[in-house]
């Protein structure tokens, strides 16, 4: 079967892969923050600092992004309607987790009084995370943790996200969505992510890579009626995956074998849980908790602690504060968009 037909409906694995992802962040994230920036998970320090947990599991949202949010664009076919469910998807959560970090957890966690908290312009600038004007610090804030004073750190990819909504929108504007044309925009890809991988740093390998696995995705959706997903293929895909990163070629597992394995899990495999997370959707608020909440836990520590008890703490703390985050943010989103549209 073809992968058109393995993705219509929604049963598949999706939710539940985003759930693991989002685990995988906060699990690649504690280490540094528990006991420093010279720290890291196992696999960056595998790989040099090329490829962490946390970037493996950045990538599989963005692999995935390309291919539903094409669609999406196909579905939506104007301008308005289109960024009008992406800045839905995005930008609420962000705002409802930036406004409550600034103005109600920041003049707690500060070593400044609350009144020299609420003057610092630092505080108010923060605010600028809303609208993807990044700003790492709050006034007083994780002064004293072994980290750094960062208060969200992974809110660098949701810019590089909506940059890809962009660049999906324009591809379909201009037709690029057709398989004669889409060929042509993939030796400019390739000469991308040559020139990455030759002459940038780790840091920008990390920000190019989500990006090219997004358009990946988008060109699994455009050729979705020719590449067939079956077991033989999913099986070897994980298995040459896993060999990639033992011989240190994650740039060959990310880009040649990983689309395809995630693919092949989320859509092809038998056993599909596709009731998990229909009925609360946590994944991105855990994403946006994760690092303030570790961050906390280091500060209520003294500034450093144990890397699995920050690990272990955070992931429960994450997925309740998710869980806040859908019941607060997103169904009340959902309860208008329905009555808009009714109305219309």
């Amino acid at each position: 079967m073809y992968l058109s037909e393995f993705t219509k409906g929604r049963n598949n694995n999706l939710n539940i892969l985003r759930f693991i992802a989002a685990v995988c962040v906060i699990v690649s994230h504690s280490i540094p923050l528990s006991r420093g920036g010279d720290y890291a998970d196992g696999l960056s320090v595998y790989t040099g600092g090329r490829l962490s947990l946390g970037g493996v599991a950045v990538g599989l949202f963005f692999v995935t992004g390309g291919y539903l949010i094409a669609k999406s664009a196909e579905t939506k076919k104007n301008f308005k309607n289109y960024f009008t469910a992406r800045c839905i998807r995005i930008f609420p959560e962000l705002i409802f987790v930036t406004v409550i970090l600034a103005l109600l957890a920041g003049p707690v966690f500060s070593v400044l009084t609350p009144s020299n908290y609420y003057k610092d312009m630092g505080t108010w600038k923060y605010l600028l995370n809303c609208i993807f004007v990044l700003q790492h610090n709050l006034p007083g804030v994780f002064v004293e943790n072994i980290y750094g004073a960062t208060v969200n750190g992974p809110l660098w990819t949701l810019p590089v996200e909506f940059m890809c909504y962009i660049m999906c929108f324009c591809a379909y504007k201009l037709k690029f969505f057709s398989q004669k044309k889409f060929k042509y925009t993939i030796p400019l890809a390739v000469l991308a992510g040559i020139i990455s991988t030759c002459f940038f740093n780790t840091f920008m390998i990390a920000v190019i890579r989500p990006v090219l696995l997004f358009y990946i995705g988008m060109g699994m959706y455009v050729y979705r009626n020719k590449i067939v997903l079956e077991q033989k293929m999913g099986i070897l895909s994980i298995i040459l995956f896993i060999i990639s990163i033992l011989l240190k070629a994650d740039i060959i597992a990310m880009y040649f074998f990983f689309p395809y394995m995630v693919y092949y899990i989320a859509f092809g495999i038998k056993y599909k849980y596709d009731s998990f997370g229909q009925k609360w959707e946590i994944s991105y608020g855990m994403y946006l908790w994760g690092w303030p909440v570790g961050q906390t836990l280091c500060m209520l520590f003294g500034g450093q602690m144990n890397w699995v008890v920050n690990m272990i703490l955070t992931l429960f703390i994450a997925i309740g504060l998710g869980g806040v985050n859908d019941y607060v943010v997103n169904r009340r989103i959902k309860k208008y968009t329905e009555r808009v549209r009714k109305k219309h």
